[in-house]
């Protein structure tokens, strides 16, 4: 799986925004690089953690309470992937991958 290292950048800048309260619905306030350089400025340690998988998994990026999946355009892959919780409206459960997705 080859991932854009912009969308990366582009899923931290959102979580980012999302923990600082600056998102317009689901895009952040203001420029990717404005976001995430303030961001460090006030957090020099901040990393970015990318698990490695075997299979072509989204990458789960998380900061605190938010998450952002970076993938493959393959939405109907990915859907099949996400579940809601039924009795929280706003939690939703990723599970792994399987060879079997991906036919």
């Amino acid at each position: 799986m080859e991932v854009e290292f912009g969308e990366i950048l582009k899923a931290v800048a959102f979580l980012i925004a999302a923990r600082l309260d600056l998102l317009n619905r689901n895009r952040p306030l203001g420029k990717m690089s404005s976001i995430i350089e303030s961001y460090l400025a006030e957090s020099p340690g901040a990393s970015v953690k990318i698990p490695v998988h075997d299979l072509f998994t989204p990458i789960i990026i998380s900061l605190e309470n938010h998450a952002a999946l970076v993938g493959a355009n393959n939405p109907n892959v990915y859907k099949r992937l996400i579940t809601k919780d039924a009795c929280n409206p706003y939690k939703i459960f990723v599970r792994p991958i399987t060879e079997d997705d991906l036919k």
